[in-house]
Formats: structure tokens, C-alpha cells, sequence
């Protein structure tokens, strides 16, 4: 009897030992992923690398970056964005127009949760399309803080968490583009003040192609919807020289206060290739000014 009393304690002790072992080894169960710059600053023209990493090598899951419109998204983030709060906050990166309507910057085909660290790149451009060609093109992308987000199409297992760390980010030296958006809410004017530079473009001159895109509701006939409007534009399309250092241009323009929201696009061609910035503004209720500046 005390035989197989200290064979079930042994067998006891056994147990608790492998159940110890099972969950050190395996401290969470659910997948998931990051991604980490190879450094915290590149130049424009310098192959951007990158890895994607699964952080737990015991969960399971099979994904893939090239379905839809899953792969790598690389976009520009504001200056002294939180990492803290991209990771508390998901869905303000799904503010930036850029994770909606432009395809992935990078994809892939497999990648598992027991995968080793999987090196990437990119070259620094977006792709454009071209209206006066009809051909996609490829644009550089200009100076700024640019986040990684990784987006995946998961063919087995659960979706693995996405989290970021500091080197979900890095920095783009390139193009100087700086931008303003101010709102006078005696005359209802939206103003767009821009300024270029040279920056490490080291471009000496070029040309500007611009839109700025907005609802005008004044412009709506009699009898429509107060939710209708029609989209109205302003160009700034203008010669650019960097002998100065700069260039600075605005536009102005006054729709209606429940309506203030814009789109601004910009293609400039320089001496040193095309770039391509954007941004997305609207004015809040309390008349405080929120954009954000893509790619």
C-alpha cells in the first residue's frame, strides 16, 4: 500500500513538473507579430530593409502577404507618434487614407508562426497613376516619419496580433515637404500653405502638379439632400526653383462649416525623380484644425 501511495505522489509530482515545463515554454498561446526596421534612418534612394517576426514561435498559423489586399503597408505617421498608443489604438491608422486605397507597398507568400525572422525591402516609391498617360508610375516618397503595419491573409489558425515597437518606425530623409492647415471661422476660409525644399532630394528644380479636393455644398441645386454635395477643386500648379532654399505656395478656399473636410494630392517633378505626397484634413466641431500628411 505505501508502494503505490509513493508511486501516485512521484506520478503527482511528475505532473505538475511537466505542466511547469509546458507552461514556461509556452507563456501565451495566440500569434503574434511585429516588425523591425534594420535601422532608424534611411535616405532617400537606399533600399529600405526590414523584418517580419513572429514573437511567439509556438503559435499556429499560416498567412500570407499576397491575396487582396494583404502584404506590408508603409506609411507616413506625425511626428512624435506614440508607439503606446498604436498599439492601444489600432484603428487610427485606418484614418490614414493611405491603408485604404492604395495596394501594399511589399508582399509575400508564406509566413508561419514557427517562421524565422522574414527579410524584406522596399524601394522607397508609391505607385501613381498617371491620367495624362493612363500608366501606373512609380513616385519617391518624401521626408518624414513612416510606420510598418503589417496586414495578413491568415489560411490556418487564428490571426495573430500585430503589435508595434520602436522599430516599426523609422525615418526618410528625401523631399522637404511642410504643410499647414488653418481655418478662419469669421470667413470660413480653409487655407493650405505649403512649403518645399530640396532636403537630401538634392533636386535643384522642378514642377508641381497639385489638387486640392473638397465638398462644396453652395454648389448643390435646390432640393437635394443636406447630406449631397459636389466635389469641388483648386489647383496649385506652379514652376519650382531651390536657389533660395524653398518654395511656398497657398490655397484658400471657404465651403461650408459642416462640410470642411479635403483631400490634397501632389505630384512634383524634379531634376532628381518624382515625388508624391498627399494629405487628408477636416476641421473638428470645435473648429480645431486635424490632418494627417500621406503616404
Amino acid at each position: 500500500m505505501k508502494k503505490i501511495v509513493v508511486i501516485l505522489m512521484v506520478a503527482a509530482v511528475l505532473l505538475a513538473a511537466i505542466a511547469a515545463y509546458v507552461s514556461i515554454k509556452r507563456p501565451f498561446d495566440h500569434g503574434v507579430v511585429t516588425i523591425q526596421a534594420d535601422k532608424e534612418g534611411y535616405n532617400i534612394g537606399e533600399e529600405i530593409t526590414f523584418k517580419l517576426v513572429s514573437l511567439n514561435r509556438n503559435a499556429d498559423f499560416r498567412a500570407s502577404g499576397s491575396f487582396a489586399d494583404c502584404g506590408i503597408y508603409i506609411g507616413k505617421v506625425p511626428a512624435g507618434t506614440s508607439i503606446h498608443d498604436l498599439n492601444a489604438n489600432h484603428s487610427a491608422i485606418q484614418q490614414n487614407p493611405l491603408w485604404n486605397e492604395r495596394p501594399p507597398q511589399v508582399t509575400f507568400l508564406n509566413f508561419n508562426g514557427n517562421s524565422e525572422p522574414l527579410d524584406l525591402s522596399w524601394d522607397g516609391t508609391y505607385s501613381w497613376y498617371n491620367e495624362t498617360s493612363g500608366e501606373r508610375e512609380a513616385c519617391l516618397a518624401t521626408s518624414g516619419d513612416y510606420l510598418i503595419v503589417p496586414k495578413l491573409w491568415v489560411t490556418a489558425g487564428d490571426s495573430p496580433e500585430v503589435r508595434f515597437d520602436h522599430g516599426s518606425m523609422f525615418h526618410l530623409n528625401s523631399l522637404d515637404v511642410d504643410t499647414e492647415l488653418s481655418f478662419n471661422t469669421t470667413s470660413e476660409a480653409l487655407t493650405l500653405d505649403l512649403s518645399i525644399s530640396s532636403g537630401m532630394s538634392r533636386a535643384t528644380n522642378g514642377q508641381l502638379n497639385s489638387t486640392l479636393h473638397f465638398p462644396d455644398k453652395k454648389a448643390v441645386p435646390l432640393g437635394s439632400n443636406d447630406s449631397d454635395y459636389i466635389e469641388s477643386y483648386r489647383y496649385l500648379n506652379d514652376s519650382l526653383s531651390f536657389d533660395n532654399g524653398s518654395w511656398s505656395g497657398t490655397i484658400t478656399v471657404t465651403p461650408r462649416p459642416d462640410s470642411l473636410f479635403a483631400r490634397f494630392e501632389a505630384i512634383i517633378i524634379t531634376d532628381a525623380g518624382n515625388f508624391i505626397f498627399g494629405i487628408w484634413g477636416q476641421v473638428s466641431s470645435d473648429y480645431a484644425i486635424e490632418h494627417i500628411n500621406y503616404p
